[in-house]
């Protein structure tokens, strides 16, 4: 999955720096659509891991968010999503990490993945 978001004043400090915590909700989201195509089903994220920003992500720049499943377990995924910091110059990895689904029954309970 892929999505591309511009990056405005509401989404940085006072030095125009995208907030962490807005950058890893970005790839949350993309991440979460990711397992859920992939289950065929509800998804709920149980860990972020290896979470690195690599560099700074400014205000107006806008990033692309790519998300993949890497494995899957009987119940979960684990999900590779890499934030492009996207200039006139040309793209840059800015952030990385890894983030485990668990995929949910209609009761919330966890499910097999529809692989």
């Amino acid at each position: 999955a892929r999505s591309l978001e511009h990056i405005f004043p509401g989404n940085t400090n006072p030095l125009g720096n995208a907030f962490g915590g807005y950058i890893v909700s970005l790839m949350d989201k993309i991440a979460a659509f990711s397992a859920y195509r992939f289950s065929g089903g509800i998804v709920v994220t149980v860990s972020i891991d290896k979470l690195s920003f690599n560099l700074p992500i400014l205000m107006g720049d806008y990033v692309e968010i790519v998300a993949r499943v890497e494995s899957v377990g009987r119940t979960s995924m684990r999900v590779r999503v890499e934030v492009f910091r996207v200039t006139f110059e040309g793209q840059t990895l800015a952030t990385s990490g890894h983030f485990v689904f668990v995929a949910l029954d209609e009761h919330g309970k966890p499910r097999a993945v529809n692989a």
